[in-house]
């Protein structure tokens, strides 16, 4: 069923992009900061000759990367013609790129409309030129195995409270999440890949969640420490926050109910 686009009226468009996060401040709009939103904002600003607010479907700290991110915006009916795909792509920078387009019903939110999110964190050993972007050098990878990697993570296996891993600093008002996934796996010599997914994440979550699987995997924790710590709702002994570089969004997932409200669209075509 094709949506109205009345005269006079607004019509929320949502966009699926891709960015790389390397030289951004996150996703969400900081004074005096690159930030992927104020990028996405700038353009759309441009084609709709007026401000534009984006609302994203979450945030990415600095640094991080996205595979597959969510917006949506309100546009004038008037001006919904100019965002084209190729007109949008052409006005942002290359390392941001619009996948999709799709017109939906007010009521669709990028943030609280999804259900499910997906990380996944990147670890190679040895230095390599060639290796993507999107993964992190770290010249202990390959001392690390998948015995001990998932004995770590196992821990959370059960979990509904994540206080261990937030950074200082938080407004949160919970730290309930419930996790969908949670596994190490190895992809080459050296080459590791963390793979988790839940309904939410805090701040900060998942590079302190590698960074605990790791500590233990070089031997620098215990499983019976770090359970404790765990249990209590303390930061684990040896806390160590990986970096940023490695860290992709790879996946926001919305109800079946939620899509089939969505109708692709590119007025270019």
């Amino acid at each position: 069923m094709t949506l109205p686009l009345e005269t006079g009226l607004k019509q929320r468009l949502v966009c699926e992009i891709a960015y790389r996060g390397g030289e951004y401040h996150g996703w969400q709009v900081q004074p005096g900061t690159r930030t992927v939103q104020s990028a996405v904002e700038a353009v759309c600003a441009v084609l709709a000759r007026s401000t534009i607010p984006v609302t994203g479907c979450g945030r990415t700290d600095s640094g991080v990367h996205a595979a597959r991110y969510f917006i949506h915006f309100d546009v004038d009916a008037s001006a919904v013609a100019a965002f084209t795909k190729r007109a949008i792509n052409a006005l942002l920078p290359s390392d941001i790129a619009v996948r999709k387009i799709y017109r939906a019903p007010e009521g669709f939110h990028a943030r609280y409309s999804a259900n499910r999110r997906k990380y996944i964190y990147r670890l190679h050993a040895e230095k390599d030129p060639f290796m993507p972007f999107n993964s992190c050098q770290f010249p202990f990878a390959g001392q690390l195995s998948d015995q001990d990697l998932n004995a770590a993570a196992g821990l959370l296996d059960g979990m509904t409270e994540f206080p261990s891993f937030t950074l200082s600093g938080h407004q949160l008002q919970h730290f309930r999440c419930t996790l969908y996934e949670n596994q190490w796996k190895e992809t080459g010599p050296g080459c590791w890949e963390f793979h988790i997914a839940s309904n939410r994440f805090l701040r900060g979550m998942v590079r302190l969640i590698a960074g605990m699987c790791i500590q233990h995997a070089l031997g620098k924790s215990d499983l019976e420490s770090l359970q404790l710590c765990l249990r209590e709702g303390r930061q684990v002994e040896k806390s160590l926050s990986m970096p940023a570089v490695g860290l992709t969004l790879e996946e926001v997932g919305y109800p079946p109910e939620v899509w089939a409200t969505l109708e692709a669209f590119d007025p270019g075509i």
